[in-house]
């Protein structure tokens, strides 16, 4: 899925119609134990500066098209024919710019170029395109890329129907140290749930974690339905030995409730 915005283009690679994830991703060099969706970026889109010819990897201000005060890609691709907002605008400023108006061709085209890149750099079969400029750009991208292609209705305006359509995600990272009888849950510290130098099993921690999980989501609003599937991503524990008697536990554990579409919405979309 590619979002074509004012500042950026972000890439969202989807596997079996859901975002891939990725796990222990390294950060400058550090292995961390962060989790997230596989995505990148290219920094360019539709406010990106056209300069001396160029397109530019940075926003100024809005296009002309839009009452800005820059010559941007969405105004070159008014120069080549379209009718993005103001294009008239558009269209009187690129006369400044270019011999002739079909010289703005080359702004659109190494965009084109980027994106087709950034597409094939993950052979993809096929792309979602979305943000205000899919319709126009996405099937150019595709034919570049030799991929085939979707624009779902609303690709306008994805991002807010994506938002108000998401049931309640949640990752809970859980810590249990029952030597001295204490949980945490996010960082916030609570009374363990275990009696303090108990010896739970696993299993126990497990439940434990998921449950809290799902009284969290609920007290957002999730519905009891979207609770029902949490995910454990990792767990450890190890007995704490004091003096060669065994004091107690401690255990950490992560879960999830995945991202996804809210039951609630299900019938309408």
């Amino acid at each position: 899925m590619l979002d074509i915005g004012g500042t950026t283009t972000d890439f969202v690679i989807l596997e079996n119609g859901k975002p891939k994830i990725v796990e222990n991703i390294e950060i400058m060099g550090r292995k961390t134990l962060i989790r997230c969706v596989d995505s990148f970026s290219i920094p360019f889109g539709g406010d990106s500066v056209v300069e001396d010819g160029k397109l530019k990897p940075y926003r100024e201000d809005k296009a002309l098209a839009f009452g800005g005060s820059k010559f941007t890609l969405t105004d070159a691709l008014n120069c080549v024919g379209y009718e993005i907002g103001d294009y008239k605008a558009s269209k009187n400023a690129g006369k400044e710019i270019f011999e002739d108006l079909r010289d703005a061709e080359s702004i659109v085209e190494s965009y084109i170029e980027m994106a087709s890149n950034a597409v094939k750099s993950v052979d993809a079969d096929r792309i979602i395109g979305t943000g205000y400029l899919a319709k126009i750009l996405t099937p150019s991208i595709a034919k570049k890329a030799r991929v085939s292609y979707i624009i779902p209705d609303h690709s306008e305006a994805v991002n807010a129907v994506g938002v108000a359509v998401s049931k309640i995600s949640l990752t809970l990272y859980a810590r249990f140290d029952t030597e001295i009888g204490r949980a945490t849950f996010n960082g916030v510290v609570e009374k363990s749930p275990f009696s303090q130098g108990s010896l739970p099993d696993d299993s126990e921690f497990i439940v434990e974690a998921v449950n809290k999980a799902r009284e969290i989501a609920l007290s957002y609003g999730a519905l009891e339905e979207e609770v029902e599937d949490v995910r454990v991503i990792y767990f450890n524990a190890y007995t704490v030995v004091r003096g060669g008697i065994k004091r107690g536990k401690i255990a950490d554990v992560i879960v999830q409730i995945e991202p996804g579409i809210s039951y609630g919405m299900m019938g309408q979309i």
